[in-house]
């Protein structure tokens, strides 16, 4: 990937100025600026939990969003911990999403990530997740570990308990592929797309667990009802990727 030859005016504002201006060309003309961001240096664990599909659906809006299926009546919840160590415009966070994958009918067939939450570490991941990609985002404390073979991240807000997730490391290879992100913004569905490449290993039927805290998210994530035995795991060391302004996807 390679990155801009001029950095745009507002990628080098720093995170206050970024936001600012943000929002002063957004109440004078009503366009909302988005910036390709471009994560230079990341790592990420992830994992996919069975769950009942008609749990899941009825935490999705109902604008022609369906879950993937990987058996009648069973979907999958990712939950996915990332620490982003470089990247531009922006400064170094960390976040951890439960996201679910789905596909929209209506205008594409793609499998995408509808994201039900994504506790980040910084208020410019927050807002610009919010406001430019119109995901749900809220801010949280996110300690990444690593013991032996096996990252961790535990994620509280307010003190309270989130959620912790672990992960197997496991041999890697080269990776690249596109990763879609679908959200809503005044009734109008939204795609993002982030173009991935780096090291990634996947192994199947092991290597992840979850506890659940206290925290109303973990109580919302209680509902769905997932299972306690991943499908899939995916452990990434070096990755680098850049994220497209989502775009609005045509009605049926």
């Amino acid at each position: 990937m390679r990155r801009a030859k001029r950095a745009s005016l507002f990628q080098m504002m720093g995170p206050f100025l970024r936001k600012r201006t943000w929002y002063a060309v957004r109440r004078l003309t009503g366009i909302r600026l988005s910036p390709r961001i471009n994560y230079l240096d990341w790592w990420m664990i992830a994992a996919d939990f069975p769950a009942p599909v008609d749990r899941v659906r009825q935490a999705l809006p109902s604008v022609g969003l369906s879950p993937v299926e990987i058996a009648p009546g069973t979907t999958t919840v990712c939950l996915m911990a990332r620490e982003n160590r470089r990247l531009d415009p922006g400064l170094p966070y960390g976040e951890v999403g439960v996201m679910v994958p789905v596909v929209h009918p209506p205008t594409s067939a793609l499998p995408g990530y509808w994201v039900l939450h994504m506790p980040v570490t910084t208020d410019e991941a927050l807002w610009s997740g919010r406001e430019i990609f119109a995901v749900p985002k809220s801010l949280a404390e996110i300690s990444f570990g690593l013991a032996t073979d096996r990252r961790s991240a535990r994620v509280s807000i307010g003190g309270r308990h989130v959620l912790t997730l672990e992960v197997e490391e496991q041999p890697t290879r080269p990776y690249s592929g596109d990763t879609y992100y679908y959200a809503m913004r005044g009734g109008k569905v939204l795609r993002a797309r982030e173009a991935v490449r780096g090291e990634a290993g996947l192994a199947e039927g092991r290597g992840a667990r979850y506890i659940l805290g206290d925290h109303p998210i973990a109580d919302a994530v209680r509902r769905l009802g997932l299972g306690m035995e991943a499908v899939s795991s995916r452990y990434a060391p070096h990755m680098e990727s850049f994220l497209e302004p989502p775009v609005v996807q045509p009605r049926p």
